[in-house]
């Protein structure tokens, strides 16, 4: 074990049990997270309500977060909406992200996962609206098969539930973004797949839950996540399929399901059990 929970770190956790698991799922996920993983597993924690300046400082989510991944712009960007989340977000953060915009778009011309991300961060951080404003209606100018977005030519329930979430309020989206919706919708069943006649899976089923959700809508694909469960706070990616760590760091990013409250009784004795055990187990 790394030995960097403390008792109040322990405690600050345990809210976090029915959609995150455990402070010991939480340090595990830490142990291998590559960035985009750690990037998630922030926001997981933070859309929780929690304050990474109040963690205990060596704790190893920081560590594994980078902004300059193989030289990407995607991957420093993954990052910085993690810095972002976690109230670090700085003017050279925000150089970093305005020297890759060329007047209309982020990054390369060919992608919009950059912008889709760049926009994310601006929105959150208040800065730069009129860069915002240019690169929603590159977004827009890119919608494929009249209905969503992709990385390739074929748009995909994933990239589309990005972009759904990212422009969601933002003038004149409402529109094409509606039209996104509505599609997903058409194909949705408990889950959905990347595209239309593929099997539901895991990451695709949790980003059109968040489009929808940023829309005030709601694809509710939680039987389904839940079906995928395989104990401890991790997911399997499809039905049958092996547990992968950026699938149940991505469920973890929902907002918890809402599920009938026991009795204050036994929170409070799940409670010091809990806490009991994680505190023995950080001072072996």
């Amino acid at each position: 074990m790394l030995g960097w929970r403390s008792a109040k770190f322990a405690l600050l956790a345990l809210p976090l049990l029915a959609v995150v698991a455990s402070a010991d799922y939480i340090e595990n996920a830490a142990e291998s997270a590559d960035s985009e993983t750690a990037a998630i597993l922030m926001e997981a924690i933070v859309a929780k309500g929690f304050n990474p300046r109040e963690w205990p400082a060596e704790n190893p989510l920081a560590s594994r977060i980078s902004i300059s991944e193989n030289g990407s712009l995607i991957g420093a960007l993954r990052g910085l909406d993690a810095l972002s989340l976690a109230g670090s977000f700085s003017n050279n953060h925000l150089d970093i992200i305005m020297g890759n915009f060329d007047g209309v778009q982020f990054g390369s011309p060919q992608a919009i996962n950059d912008d889709v991300w760049a926009i994310r961060i601006l929105r959150r951080e208040g800065e730069s609206p009129a860069a915002i404003t240019a690169a929603a209606k590159f977004i827009l100018s890119h919608q494929q098969g009249g209905w969503g977005w992709s990385l390739d030519a074929q748009p995909d329930a994933d990239m589309t539930g990005m972009a759904m979430e990212a422009l969601a309020g933002l003038p004149d989206t409402e529109a094409p973004l509606q039209t996104a919706y509505d599609y997903l919708a058409g194909f949705w069943g408990e889950g959905i797949g990347q595209r239309p006649g593929d099997p539901p899976n895991c990451n695709s089923t949790v980003w059109a839950m968040r489009g929808s959700l940023a829309m005030g809508r709601n694809l509710d694909g939680w039987s389904f996540l839940e079906s995928l469960g395989a104990g401890g706070g991790a997911y399997r990616y499809q039905t049958g399929g092996p547990v992968t760590l950026l699938c149940s760091a991505e469920v973890a990013t929902l907002p918890t399901r809402e599920v009938a409250t026991p009795s204050l009784s036994l929170v409070g004795a799940a409670i010091l059990l809990l806490a009991g055990a994680i505190i023995v187990r950080s001072q072996r």
